[in-house]
């Protein structure tokens, strides 16, 4: 009976034990009058860890030869090799005492205590239980019958992490290693994408790393799927891990960038090496520290060694000079050219329309513009300034070219997001277009050209509402008009001096009238001219100064800027003075700089920007009703003064029309204005204060660059309250000139 015994607990079928369902004290059917209740209860507990080792045997055997997750299985697999092993091994030493004689086990005559075995096989029972509860926790998919419940890779992790913790030394261990194989088997499949750049097809429900359904360019062909990743991987590990390997997928992708890190000395085998030293290097269990330590030094030497000569500096700095000059309206004349011209081709176009009702005047919205319109209009503004450049901007011919290949002037696709475009009547915007393919998308990625892209629609709305009410002071008959006499001898006589005396009260009347409208414009003007002036002046060009500084020197803070951000040509320095930079650390920079930049601007201001796109389309319709007051005066002249009548039209009517719509425009305007004033005063107290938090998505402490960001708004909100002041003045007051 104990060779029996001990055969079934080393996992043969016995017939010893007693079949479910018959009465206790029966082994093998028969009644056996010697056998103790204590025996029986000794013998209870080894029937019960035979039990638990056949089933555990057999679970893990077919889990480790069908479940989905490769984890699983490797963890399955070590608990029928390792574990069960031991067990087995402990009872073949039990055994081989008991058949050599020893005193542990036989007493005398012979005799071999049950209590003997029960007593050195016991500690095994907890052990068993607890790999039962962890073979239930793996196949509960079989169990609940729902392939959403099915055990995953991350989820064994996890639940083997928090077993450690159980408070027996024995499960522990035991956890411990089982935890270890399951790291191992998770780094084996994590290898071959920081090795090779290549995701592994065994066990890719058990990596967090996939491909992306909708890249948009090499950049973001692959994602993180967050409900992937394990416990002791890092947010900033994950993030490593996802840009070491597309940074190894980027690199295969370039066959001439290949050639040239091999002809460089920097082969891959090399950086296949130092990658994998540094994984051999870890300990386990691993540490989440330890573990994004490694990373970032696998980071670093990809970043620094291969993409540093994959995408050179210099080619990172003439993109930055473009986005500089262009996107980000450093160079005025290019705004500047590109307002009048889009300007002038809305003009063009309302010319061929019907005459539009009064309240619809300058209202744009059914204009039909498309991207054959646009494409013109930037070749116009291109050879405008090629005739205005001169020798000194010979050097500048790089960046200038760059510009005219990267450029676009296109409408926004459906989905955009474009917070305010008034350039053209549908949504334009100025974008750069840099192929799919282009080494450049190591360094900037689709979201940020669409930023960039919003920023520059709404710097140039600005502007060329500043442009337009700047415009209106060149009307000067509209601003001031002394009628003088007709001239002798017709001025000396009753007819010329009654003519003189009718135009000097027309216009008389004309100047009171148009009194107050000249002090709205004067208003508008300012508060558009001041806003403009903080937004480009003090906002971008800060916040490009830091950058600058940071891109070329590595340093911020304290130290001016000692280059001209807004020159034509980017500063320089040798190559011993400017410290290395690779492209990610310069990508990681730019994207906090753009990030910083957006919110600084005040684009993110739900409340802000609706009330200024509303004063924007006012100015445009305000403008278009003083323009077409101007043609209907001047028709209203000839009518008076030389009896050309149009028969087709009632001018008179018209300009009680346009009058009577000027001033309920101009109303409108100046509630907008105090709207956006009172705004621009919430912001300061409140939204200031809290805008780093636009910044919430980014490591501020782990990344190098500190981006520039407003303190306060006292300048503008100073200049600002002047409004007061002339509200409560009379209109009288206002000059004219």
């Amino acid at each position: 009976m104990l060779a029996e015994i001990l055969l079934s607990l080393s996992g043969y079928q016995s017939e010893i034990w007693q079949k479910a369902g018959e009465k206790n004290g029966r082994l093998n059917g028969h009644q056996h009058e010697y056998v103790s209740e204590p025996e029986l209860a000794m013998l209870e507990v080894l029937k019960h860890l035979s039990s638990l080792h056949i089933h555990i045997r057999d679970t893990a055997a077919e889990i480790a030869a069908a479940h989905p997750s490769v984890i699983c299985r490797a963890v399955c697999s070590a608990i029928g090799q390792v574990h069960l092993a031991s067990y087995r091994e402990n009872v073949l030493e039990i055994e081989r005492a008991i058949l050599s004689n020893s005193a542990a086990y036989v007493g005398a005559y012979g005799i071999v205590p049950l209590s003997a075995i029960v007593s050195d096989i016991r500690p095994w029972r907890r052990r068993l239980e607890w790999l039962y509860t962890a073979l239930h926790f793996i196949n509960r998919s079989s169990t609940k019958g729902s392939a959403a419940s099915e055990c995953t890779g991350r989820d064994l992790l996890e639940w083997l992490g928090r077993e450690i913790h159980t408070g027996y030394s024995d499960i522990e261990d035991i956890a411990t290693q089982l935890l270890i194989t399951a790291q191992k088997c998770w780094l084996q499949i994590a290898a071959s994408w920081l090795l090779y750049g290549k995701l592994s097809s065994l066990g890719a429900n058990d990596f967090f790393v996939g491909k992306n359904s909708k890249p948009s360019s090499l950049a973001d062909q692959f994602v993180v799927e967050s409900s992937r990743i394990p416990s002791f991987v890092s947010k900033v590990a994950s993030e490593y891990i996802l840009v070491i390997g597309t940074a190894l997928v980027h690199i295969q992708s370039y066959g001439s960038g290949l050639r040239y890190l091999d002809a460089s000395g920097v082969h891959s085998g090399t950086l296949l090496a130092s990658t994998l030293g540094a994984l051999e290097s870890l300990t386990f269990p691993l540490n989440q520290q330890l573990f994004e330590a490694c990373l970032a030094r696998i980071d670093e030497t990809i970043s620094q060694d291969a993409l540093s000569q994959l995408l050179p500096f210099e080619d990172i700095a003439l993109l930055l000079s473009v986005v500089n000059r262009f996107m980000l309206v450093a160079d005025g004349e290019f705004a500047m050219s590109l307002i009048s011209h889009a300007t002038g081709r809305v003009t063009e176009q309302q010319r061929s329309e019907v005459s539009k009702p009064v309240r619809k005047s300058g209202l744009l919205d059914h204009l039909p513009i498309n991207d054959s319109d646009l494409g013109p209009l930037l070749t116009k503004t291109w050879d405008e300034l090629a005739t205005l450049r001169t020798t000194a901007d010979i050097e500048d011919d790089a960046v200038f070219d760059a510009a005219r290949k990267m450029l676009v002037l296109q409408t926004a696709t459906a989905g955009a997001t474009v917070p305010l475009s008034t350039l053209m009547p549908t949504t334009t915007i100025l974008t750069l277009r840099i192929p799919p393919d282009s080494k450049l998308g190591l360094f900037l990625m689709p979201k940020d050209v669409c930023t960039y892209a919003a920023i520059n629609a709404y710097l140039l709305s600005i502007r060329r509402a500043d442009m337009q009410l700047a415009s209106l002071w060149k009307l000067t008959s509209h601003r001031r008009c002394h009628p003088t006499p007709l001239g002798p001898p017709r001025s000396a006589t009753p007819f010329g001096q009654r003519h003189l005396r009718a135009r000097r009260a027309r216009e008389g009347m004309r100047t009171r009238v148009m009194r107050e409208h000249w002090a709205a414009i004067s208003k508008t003007h300012f508060v558009i001219s001041e806003l403009n002036g903080y937004l480009h002046g003090e906002v971008v060009r800060r916040s490009w100064d830091t950058f600058n500084q940071w891109l070329w020197t590595g340093q911020q803070g304290g130290e001016s800027v000692k280059k001209d951000s807004h020159s034509k040509t980017s500063p320089s320095l040798a190559d011993h003075e400017r410290p290395r930079r690779d492209p990610r650390t310069l990508a990681q920079g730019h994207h906090i700089f753009l990030e910083a930049l957006h919110a600084a601007l005040l684009m993110t201001d739900d409340a802000f920007i609706p009330t200024l796109k509303t004063l924007l389309t006012l100015v445009d319709h305000y403008v278009a009703l003083l323009v077409r007051l101007q043609s209907i005066w001047e028709g209203l002249d000839l009518q008076e003064d030389d009896g050309v009548e149009d028969a087709f039209s009632n001018l008179a009517k018209d300009e009680k029309d346009v009058l009577r719509e000027m001033g309920r425009s101009k109303i409108r305007m100046e509630e907008q204005i105090t709207s956006l004033v009172l705004r621009l005063k919430t912001i300061e107290k409140e939204v200031l204060l809290d805008m780093i938090e636009g910044l919430g998505s980014i490591d501020l402490e782990r990344q190098g660059f500190r981006p520039w960001m407003p303190r306060t708004m006292n300048y503008l909100i100073m200049k600002l309250d002047f409004l007061d002041g002339m509200n409560d003045q009379d209109d009288g007051t206002f000059s004219d000139d």
